[in-house]
């Protein structure tokens, strides 16, 4: 029995098929052929840096007034407004709670570690 060009072909396109027949059963062309989206995860907002004056009006200070003639008694000048309320932060939107470590006990016990805002009610969903 002489190999032929047509055995030959044959003989490669049988282990193929069973090469690919393996790989798809033991799920290893899962990630290709079903690509699954990432879970969405919250993610947390940077902070807004303040924004901050013209820079022309920053460093700039008011001219001081020179008296004329010296004054006997020295003029208190009032504070202007403070300068917090104005460069009060922004309130930050609500932060979505995130958990680092969730443990489950033989006993079916649950230990769930993570992040939220003071006071916040989480509620784990099954």
């Amino acid at each position: 029995m002489a190999i032929n060009p047509l055995k030959a072909f044959l003989f490669a396109a049988g282990g193929t098929v069973a090469a690919a027949g393996t790989a798809y059963v033991s799920g290893a062309l899962d990630p290709y052929l079903n690509p699954t989206p990432p879970a969405q995860v919250a993610a947390q907002t940077p902070p807004a840096a303040p924004k901050s004056a013209d820079p022309g009006t920053e460093a700039r200070l008011p001219a001081a007034e020179v008296p004329a003639a010296p004054a006997a008694v020295p003029q208190a000048t009032a504070p202007s407004a403070p300068a917090a309320d104005a460069a009060a932060p922004a309130a930050a939107g609500p932060v979505a709670p995130s958990f680092d470590v969730v443990r489950v006990e033989s006993n079916g016990s649950i230990v769930v570690a993570g992040n939220a805002a003071p006071n916040a009610k989480v509620e784990i969903l099954n």
